[in-house]
């Protein structure tokens, strides 16, 4: 254990498993994740965790320790989730053709609500330092349209009101804020305004939604 938890406490920062396609499966690599590409120039940190890694790939699940660089998952089916139930410390880049496979199966709400949240909150992050685009996280952003719950809805409120903010001077923030609308009105035609939310969660969806609305131009 102490080895395993070595650099968990003795180092700074937590790590980004980046996905990549091979011939035969899909390469994971870890790296330190940083917010910042600047950060990231600066410091070169190159420290190897010990990470507890659960997925499912192809409809069956799987489980190992990525104690080395580099870890192998045999097979070219793209339909991969690491970090189910997102109960591991670390974010994870998925290639092109994991992140439409992924896509279906949250519209499909095939995934529980903790790896919906899980996604869509890195997705966003790697977008920060450059890791991933902005459009990246939009695109993916438009699965969520059938999504309920609070805690998903407030990561995705927080991954677009980030970009608002950034593009706050620029000539296509409008088209931004209509982007943001539509994903909002989803959730909002939904909401029945005028009855007692049925519990806190629905009572924070409720306040979430009515500012999102309102932040990103619903007149009514």
């Amino acid at each position: 254990v102490g080895k395993i938890m070595a650099n968990w406490t003795g180092k700074p920062g937590y790590p980004v498993l980046t996905l990549r396609e091979k011939k035969n499966g899909f390469e994971l690599r870890q790296s330190r994740f940083f917010a910042s590409a600047l950060s990231e120039k600066q410091k070169k940190d190159s420290t190897l965790w010990h990470v507890p890694i659960s997925f499912e790939h192809g409809g069956k699940s799987g489980k190992a320790l990525l104690n080395t660089r580099t870890y192998t998952i045999r097979g070219s089916d793209p339909r991969l989730k690491l970090n189910l139930g997102e109960s591991a410390l670390f974010r994870t880049s998925y290639p092109t053709s994991v992140r439409a496979e992924l896509g279906n199966m949250v519209r499909a709400k095939r995934l529980k609500t903790r790896d919906r949240l899980g996604l869509v909150r890195d997705i966003f992050a790697l977008a920060e330092p450059g890791k991933l685009s902005a459009v990246d996280g939009l695109d993916f952003a438009q699965n969520y349209r059938g999504e309920t719950e609070y805690v998903v809805w407030s990561a995705l409120a927080g991954g677009l009101g980030k970009i608002h903010s950034l593009i706050g001077q620029e000539k296509f923030l409008k088209r931004h804020e209509l982007f943001a609308l539509e994903i909002f009105s989803s959730i909002g035609k939904k909401i029945s305004w005028d009855t007692k939310p049925k519990d806190h969660s629905h009572a924070l969806l409720k306040v979430l939604v009515l500012a999102s609305l309102g932040k990103y131009g619903d007149n009514r």
